[in-house]
């Protein structure tokens, strides 16, 4: 057996779902989701499921990690860099295609069905469980500008509070502030009057040093 043939029969093994390595890949799943509604009960009432929730209070369990995106045909203060669209960008377009499919989302209507997904599965745990969902500011230079063509997505602290408020039973709201703006300290105290529970940074996707002395009035600030 030469090399393209050991190759060829190694990559039929992977798209079979072969074991390989000690993994197996999925086919037999499908690779698309399936968007079901509504927990199964035999789910639901599964003894694990009511032991991993036995002594525990749901109003106390906050999902601290709920990224809120789409593609802004709201024209809500959501958008998306078009590179996400683009095979000639296939990690950002294998992301936001695995973001997409994931949430169930309806071409044309992503912003909404996105939203509508989010609450729907929420809503599917014990009452009082929320999720907290991210907003996420634009990349900006040291100079504190927004560079939009360094920025993967944005959703603005507006758009994410307003979606909180349309369902309280469901969701809080983390704002996101670059440290570097020259209106940070006042869109913090914005975010706070409007009920934003924490801060949302992601340094390497923000342009944000957290270390520098631009920052540390806004974290001053925050840690009142």
């Amino acid at each position: 057996m030469n090399r393209r043939q050991f190759l060829q029969g190694l990559a039929a093994m992977c798209l079979g779902g072969m074991v390989v390595t000690g993994t197996r890949l999925w086919p037999e799943s499908g690779f698309k989701a399936s968007c079901l509604s509504g927990m199964p009960e035999y789910l639901s009432q599964h003894p694990l499921m009511q032991e991993i929730w036995q002594g525990i209070q749901p109003a106390n369990v906050w999902d601290s990690h709920v990224h809120l995106t789409g593609s802004g045909d709201s024209q809500h203060g959501v958008w998306m860099n078009a590179n996400m669209n683009s095979w000639l960008h296939p990690v950002l377009k294998v992301q936001k295609d695995f973001y997409m499919d994931g949430s169930c989302s309806v071409l044309g209507d992503v912003d909404r069905t996105y939203v509508y997904r989010l609450a729907a599965l929420t809503a599917e745990m014990p009452a009082g469980f929320k999720s907290m969902l991210f907003a996420f500011d634009w990349y900006h230079d040291m100079q504190g500008h927004p560079v939009k063509e360094n920025s993967i997505f944005y959703i603005s602290n507006e758009y994410t509070a307003k979606v909180a408020s349309d369902h309280p039973k469901c969701f809080e709201w983390v704002a996101s502030i670059h440290p570097y703006r020259q209106d940070a300290l006042d869109a913090l105290d914005t975010a706070k009057a409007q009920g934003a529970r924490a801060v949302k940074w992601l340094p390497s996707g923000m342009g944000i040093d957290p270390a520098s002395p631009d920052a540390m009035p806004f974290t001053k600030r925050r840690q009142r």
